[in-house]
């Protein structure tokens, strides 16, 4: 490899670490200064490179849309983002929970009609059963159906 493509990878690598805000070397501004810097060679040799110099300018106009005013607006419109999710979740909660108190609701009254008609099964088994023994019997019907003592 030559030395002034060592030179160019020098370069761009140094022009990646600032943009990934992970310098050695400069406070983490990308300007062709630090880029120089950051890649341990003058400004002169860098102003060699006219294509790291271009990605230099490109890199910052890409950067500048990431301007603190701009991550300012960004961070308000997520905060407004964040606070509308967490009134729709809350909604969605309250309405859930609604539900599954009228479904408990739902659930007590056919557990008490269950029980009910349980009941009333056990009565016609009774009765059922009080009749088979009067058939047994011979026809004496027993004092709970026919409601006279015996």
């Amino acid at each position: 490899m030559k030395r002034t493509d060592q030179t160019r990878q020098k370069l761009i690598d140094a022009m990646d670490r600032i943009i990934r805000g992970c310098p050695v070397r400069t406070d983490a501004k990308l300007t062709p200064s630090n880029v120089a810097r950051e890649a341990s060679v003058g400004r002169a040799t860098l102003y060699r490179f006219p294509d790291v110099l271009a990605d230099i300018a490109s890199a910052q106009s890409h950067l500048s849309e990431s301007e603190p005013s701009n991550l300012m607006d960004q961070i308000k419109r997520l905060k407004h983002e964040l606070e509308e999710l967490r009134r729709t979740e809350n909604a969605k909660a309250k309405t859930y929970k609604e539900v599954a108190v009228r479904c408990a609701q739902h659930i007590q009254a056919l557990a008490l009609t269950v029980r009910l008609r349980d009941e009333e099964v056990a009565q016609r088994d009774k009765i059922i059963a009080e009749l088979r023994a009067t058939l047994l019997l011979g026809g004496k019907m027993p004092s709970v159906i026919s409601g006279r003592p015996e």
